[in-house]
């Protein structure tokens, strides 16, 4: 094989599924990637500060998402006006969020 592919993931946390196919490509001869996801959870990845998807990206990846926990938190913020379950999901992104 050869060429380009695009990986479509419903959802990207670590980025370990995506590392895998990306590296089996690689070594079919795929040279260009890309990678479409539903939920980007946008935590931490390998790094201690960057997420999943920006690591991919830094590596020459295009990642593309659907939705980001960011949308999530602003619907939740805004429409939904649910504090109690903001107040949850930051606690939850203070320990897990990658620095965006």
């Amino acid at each position: 094989a050869q060429g380009r592919a695009l990986i479509v993931d419903d959802v990207i946390t670590a980025g370990t599924a995506v590392r895998e196919v990306t590296g089996i490509l690689h070594q079919e001869g795929v040279s260009e990637l890309a990678v479409l996801i539903g939920l980007d959870r946008q935590e931490r990845g390998l790094s201690s500060d960057q997420s999943a998807s920006q690591e991919l990206a830094a590596d020459g990846i295009a990642v593309y998402s659907i939705v980001g926990m960011e949308d999530i938190r602003h619907y939740i913020a805004g429409e939904l006006a649910d504090t109690d379950l903001l107040k949850r999901m930051d606690a939850y992104w203070a320990a897990y969020g990658a620095s965006l």
